[in-house]
């Protein structure tokens, strides 16, 4: 017998429980696994001071937990900021602004999941399309389930008698706008 599995990264799994405080479009996702789950920006002109105060929050939610820096020859460094100190996490915040003005490359901040992201979510098995669909994320600070309204049940053949269901956080501005285009 052959069986096929892997790791993914970007997803968490969890027990569902009922929310009907939730619009059927969100999905309730509780703080332990919003705060593990990241999301990449691309810093811009627009978003440069959001950025810059979630580097410098660094793990604590909402905040950053890595940044990416491109060099012009297209490689990266990768800052973690779950264990630098506060003061050096100020210093590479003030930089991203600097570097963003003097023209270099765009440095990429992964974030927390935060309230309006898009999310796949699925419970397996998964026989037919709708199976897996796009839903937006609604961070619930004092859960520990994740939370689902009862009108979706019907669709993914959920109960609330101990199913778990995957949560998919996309990587990329295309991996966002297809979910919600399509599996809306």
């Amino acid at each position: 017998m052959k069986m096929m599995g892997k790791r993914v990264n970007f997803a968490a799994r969890s027990v569902i429980s009922p929310d009907p405080n939730i619009e059927p479009s969100e999905i309730g996702v509780p703080l332990d696994i919003a705060s593990n789950l990241f999301y990449p920006e691309v810093a811009t002109p627009f978003n440069i001071e959001w950025l810059r105060s979630l580097v410098e929050r660094g793990n604590e939610y909402p905040g950053a937990a890595e940044v990416h820096i491109s060099k012009s020859d297209g490689s990266k460094n990768i800052l973690g900021l779950a264990k630098m100190s506060q003061a050096d996490r100020n210093t590479w915040a003030k930089q991203l602004l600097t570097d963003l003005k003097s023209g270099k490359p765009p440095w990429t901040v992964f974030r927390h999941l935060m309230d309006g992201d898009p999310l796949l979510v699925n419970r397996q098995p998964t026989l037919h399309k709708p199976g897996i669909m796009a839903h937006t994320a609604k961070v619930l600070r004092k859960e520990k389930t994740i939370r689902l309204h009862y009108v979706n049940c019907n669709t993914y053949n959920a109960d609330f008698d101990g199913d778990e269901m995957n949560l998919h956080a996309p990587q990329d501005r295309l991996k966002v706008s297809r979910p919600r285009k399509d599996m809306s």
